[in-house]
């Protein structure tokens, strides 16, 4: 019975799958992999609808973007706790369920996730600046908007991370680069200068003499 239960809860366990908007296409979104949901940043002109209320129609001849939904007073914001940053954050978004993406997703209902921007500051003292509205379309329509939301957040710091790792490896590498070249300049200055120089005699070990051959002479 036991293992019962674990296998139906294995069957009903899906996989959400957090990207940037460069997957946020029609190839992604109108391929359907069981257990696996999309969450995708998505443009803010994105056209979007409702499905059509008459029968022998699919897309409602309306439609809207992103962008509208965001600057749309009707639709009320929503608070949510995230947390990114080293702590918990409130955060503000919209969201619309059941949408359609003609030029995307085709048929499959979608969600639209709209986050407000979000303030920061480069320091304590420093003066409050604000990161753009982000916009992400879903195929999950049940879960928590908290958990989608999160998830972005996820995405988004991970790559910050990645853009920050490579950058430190690239000036590591360009700095021992620097220093290798610079030793070999060096090297090579001295070259020329040590093959030219001649040994006093008060240097020369006893009984050395030193010839001198022209080619005049010769």
């Amino acid at each position: 019975e036991r293992n019962k239960q674990r296998d139906q809860a294995e069957t009903l366990r899906k996989m959400l799958m957090a990207l940037d908007g460069s997957f946020c296409n029609q190839t992604m979104f109108t391929t359907v992999i069981e257990r696996v949901e999309l969450l995708a940043r998505c443009r803010k002109d994105a056209k979007l609808c409702w499905p059509a209320a008459q029968p022998d129609r699919v897309y409602d001849e309306i439609k809207f973007t992103p962008e509208q939904v965001r600057k749309d007073e009707t639709i009320p914001w929503e608070t949510i706790d995230v947390h990114y940053g080293g702590s918990i954050r409130q955060i503000r978004c919209k969201q619309l369920t059941g949408i359609l993406w003609q030029g995307g997703a085709k048929r499959r209902l979608l969600r639209l996730i709209v986050i407000a921007a979000q303030p920061y500051r480069t320091s304590p003292n420093s003066r409050v600046n604000y990161r753009n509205e982000t916009y992400y379309l879903t195929t999950d329509l049940t879960s928590p908007l908290n958990s989608l939301v999160q998830a972005a957040f996820d995405r988004w710091q991970i790559e910050v991370n990645h853009r920050l790792s490579a950058d430190a490896l690239f000036n590591s590498l360009h700095t021992m680069v620097n220093s290798q070249l610079a030793r070999a300049r060096d090297h090579h200055r001295m070259r020329p200068i040590a093959v030219g120089v001649r040994r006093p005699a008060s240097c020369r070990p006893p009984g050395s003499t030193s010839t001198t051959t022209s080619s005049r002479s010769a």
